[in-house]
């Protein structure tokens, strides 16, 4: 959802660089985005480090987010209830983001 909202708004968008801890049971996922993103022409770089405790997306046009409880900060509903399509209905587990921009070269 993160990624989509990027695809959509950020048309020049070409590399986005996920800074996180390995997961064994999210690897699979990260490789199904990663093949999602490469039909549109965006590489997802997926850096691993274990000393690293901030989640952070860079992108290519230099914007970087740092998401202190990393993608999943959505509260989850049942599969009928009102959010479970839309996450806009959503409540939020409470965390802080971090949006900054790297002047470009």
């Amino acid at each position: 959802r993160f990624c989509e909202l990027f695809v959509l708004h950020a048309p020049n968008l070409k590399t986005i660089r996920l800074w996180t801890h390995y997961d064994v049971r999210a690897e699979g996922l990260l490789q199904q985005l990663k093949g999602s993103l490469a039909c549109r022409d965006i590489e997802l770089d997926v850096c691993y480090d274990e000393n690293f405790h901030d989640r952070e997306v860079r992108f290519s046009n230099g914007w970087v987010v740092k998401i202190g409880r990393g993608l999943n900060y959505f509260q989850s509903v049942g599969h009928c209830e009102i959010g479970s399509c839309d996450l806009n209905l959503r409540k939020c587990h409470e965390t802080s983001i971090d949006i900054f921009k790297f002047k470009q070269p």
